[in-house]
């Protein structure tokens, strides 16, 4: 939300595909410029905050754990016209684990 700006709007979307669970975040920010988007995930990287609020941990532990799961995560922005919230670039973030064994759901 902090990342949509003012008068924000977000997006969830939760599905399963083939023993996966997505899950994906759309908002109507700023995005992210290409360069950002390369090492968005890497420590202490901080993109798209001109105040630098926290340490640029958030996102690079975030990864660790989903793919210490089997997981993914994936940062798009600007996202495409047909799922923008607006006029804004935005950003969608996925995020997909796999589902236990055995489990349909």
């Amino acid at each position: 939300i902090r990342h949509a700006r003012s008068g924000g709007q977000i997006h969830l979307r939760l599905r399963r595909d083939q023993g996966d669970l997505t899950l994906s975040v759309l908002d109507n920010g700023p995005g992210l410029p290409p360069e950002a988007l390369v090492r968005v995930f890497d420590r202490f990287s901080q993109h798209g905050s001109t105040t630098n609020q926290g340490f640029g941990i958030g996102l690079a532990l975030a990864r660790w754990v989903i793919e210490e799961q089997g997981g993914t995560i994936r940062l798009t922005s600007p996202v495409s016209r047909e799922q923008a919230l607006g006029s804004a670039p935005g950003l969608e973030a996925e995020l997909r684990l796999p589902l236990p064994d055995g489990k349909t759901s």
